[in-house]
């Protein structure tokens, strides 16, 4: 049993308030949206359409690998560290080692397919695909290191990484594209994640000499590096085809469209999805710190009523959430989508809404995916994505060849749709709950109100953090 292996020689720290973590997270997220925004924006406006496809191909050739090449371990590393049966600082060191070896290979096959199937990754250049191969290994370090202060409750230290990365995007991507064309794009873009994970690691660092101060303070003897790789690469795996395939669903559209559509078009995707992935921040940060109090109140089992009360709080915030966020991207891509990009990307308002429906659906999913993999039932989301992803692949081929962009557009948003319905079913075979429990009641209005009250509070803290 886990809470058999608790043996830590520290008192254990109280968990921290899950309210304060959202805030968090979510400002992170806006902040990423915001950047990202500007770096998509500055691209399309200095390359074009043309330019713009390149660069979100781009980006999603390393959130793909990326993405495949954690192997699960992130998922592992969440469960174990949180519930306490790995250590951090061991966690951490066997992540790392992780993180450059498989990288490197990831890396490695990017460069292969860029070779064996050019169409799939046109646009990019075999120095432009090295730069990219190049990022994987970082880009791998910086999320180990983010997923292990979740763990423990550092919630700056979860968000700062991924806010640090697409600033940083902003500014080098932005400006070498302005001097050197999509090839300096593309290397402010490989840049960045390099930035970030030194600069993560530096953080990390720093904490865990202050933990041994304490230790040495306290008189305890150190606490060695437990090492439960194994076990969370066993209980990663189990989530990890499910996470590779849902983010295949996510990503996998704009690299058919661009081996079959002309690169103006992927352009246009590109920016509708960009628009509409905003859908995704706060339901994806409620999410981020649901899942690990999820799986740390699963391990108490005489703590069932708070478990419920969590999971239910959770799930009636993001349907209110995703309401508000569906009504007010769908006038922003009629109103501000062509005075900020241009005229040259009118074709994205249709584009983005047809997305915005599906966007809606997978995020009302989000919460029901961290309960049912925080109660330790990945191998539910496993079948989630094995029935979504044959489906959603049979859409792509079939309508992206016929409708180039609007096909992608349809296909996606289809895939979503299923996605919520399938995961629906999964959220309520492990909990019993049926979807009307998601309907908001005053009491999350009222939650509304004390949060807001907070937030000033919170976001001082994080200031005085970095």
């Amino acid at each position: 049993m886990i809470e058999d292996e608790l043996t830590s020689e520290l008192p254990a720290q109280p968990r921290r308030a899950m309210t304060g973590g959202i805030v968090i997270a979510a400002g992170s997220r806006v902040s990423v949206a915001i950047t990202g925004a500007a770096t998509t924006i500055a691209i399309a406006r200095l390359l074009g359409p043309a330019g713009a496809g390149t660069f979100a191909v781009a980006q999603s050739v390393i959130i793909i690998s990326t993405t495949l090449a954690t192997l699960g371990l992130d998922h592992g590393i969440l469960y174990y560290v949180s519930s306490g049966a790995w250590e951090a600082m061991g966690a951490h060191r066997a992540s790392q080692r992780l993180a450059f070896s498989v990288g490197l290979v990831a890396g490695a096959v990017v460069v292969l397919i860029r070779l064996a199937v050019p169409s799939l990754l046109r646009g990019l250049s075999i120095s432009t695909t090295l730069l990219l191969a190049a990022a994987v290994p970082f880009a791998l370090s910086w999320l180990y290191t983010s997923i292990i202060a979740l763990g423990t409750d550092d919630y700056e230290g979860y968000v700062l990484p991924p806010a640090v990365q697409s600033a940083c995007s902003l500014a080098l991507a932005a400006g070498l594209a302005a001097w050197r064309g999509i090839v300096g794009g593309i290397a402010g873009l490989a840049i960045a994640h390099v930035a970030t994970a030194l600069l993560a690691l530096i953080r990390r660092r720093g904490r865990e000499n202050r933990r041994a101060t304490d230790r040495a303070r306290a008189s305890k003897a150190p606490i060695g590096p437990r090492n439960k790789l194994r076990p969370a690469l066993r209980f990663g795996l189990k989530g990890y085809a499910a996470n590779a395939m849902q983010f295949l669903n996510l990503r996998l559209d704009l690299l058919i469209l661009n081996g079959v559509a002309s690169v103006v078009a992927v352009g246009h995707y590109a920016v509708a999805v960009s628009v509409t992935s905003v859908m995704w921040l706060l339901p994806w940060a409620l999410s981020d710190i649901l899942l690990p109090r999820v799986a740390a109140l699963s391990a108490d089992v005489g703590d069932q009523s708070t478990l419920d009360a969590v999971e239910i709080k959770g799930l009636r915030h993001n349907s209110a959430i995703t309401s508000l966020l569906t009504a007010i991207l769908a006038a922003a891509l009629v109103v501000l989508v062509v005075p900020i990009y241009g005229a040259r990307f009118s074709a994205a308002v249709g584009l983005g809404l047809i997305l915005l429906p599906g966007a809606a659906f997978l995020a009302l999913a989000a919460p029901m995916t961290a309960t049912v993999t925080g109660r330790g039932r990945p191998d539910l989301i496993l079948i989630v994505a094995l029935i979504v992803t044959p489906l959603t692949i049979g859409m792509y081929a079939t309508l992206i060849p016929l409708l180039g962009a609007t096909g992608a557009a349809v296909s996606s948003t289809g895939s979503y749709a299923v996605t919520f319905l399938v995961t629906a079913i999964m959220y309520r075979r492990v909990t019993g709950r049926s979807l009307i429990v998601m309907l908001p009641t005053r009491s999350e209005l009222l939650d509304y109100q004390l949060l807001a009250g907070r937030g000033a509070t919170i976001m001082t803290r994080l200031r005085s953090h970095t």
